[in-house]
């Protein structure tokens, strides 16, 4: 659990970033608790306490414990969510087209979150 303290305290510390930020932080540290043979509950706890609010956070960690017996499968998820902002932003920049108006778009957010801004670039190059 030593080697969760680091990645926890800088989650905990951290009160700028966006959930998949914040997972990027703590991603690592599980896979490396499932191939060392060590249960993922006391890490998970530990990454957890760091931004509880923070539901993806606790996402991560049920699959993580969830692929005790299997490692392949947490790595198999670990894919998807690299690849799940890309795939947001391309759908909701398509759903932001649907409306054909000439003028500039006005989007309002309400905190930080790196896929929102992710979107918000591709959209900016198809309108204003």
């Amino acid at each position: 659990m030593d080697e969760t303290n680091g990645p926890a305290q800088t989650i905990a510390a951290d009160r700028t970033s966006g959930a998949s930020e914040l997972m990027a932080g703590a991603v690592p540290v599980l896979p490396r608790a499932l191939t060392g043979g060590i249960d993922p509950r006391p890490v998970g706890r530990e990454l957890i306490r760091a931004q509880p609010s923070m539901a993806p956070l606790w996402s991560v960690v049920g699959q993580a414990i969830a692929s005790t017996a299997s490692p392949f499968m947490f790595e198999r998820y670990v894919a998807q969510l690299e690849r799940a902002p890309r795939t947001l932003a391309h759908h909701a920049v398509n759903l932001f087209l649907l409306d054909e108006g000439a003028g500039p778009l006005h989007v309002v957010t309400l905190s930080f979150s790196g896929t929102v801004l992710r979107t918000l670039q591709e959209l900016a190059r198809h309108r204003p």
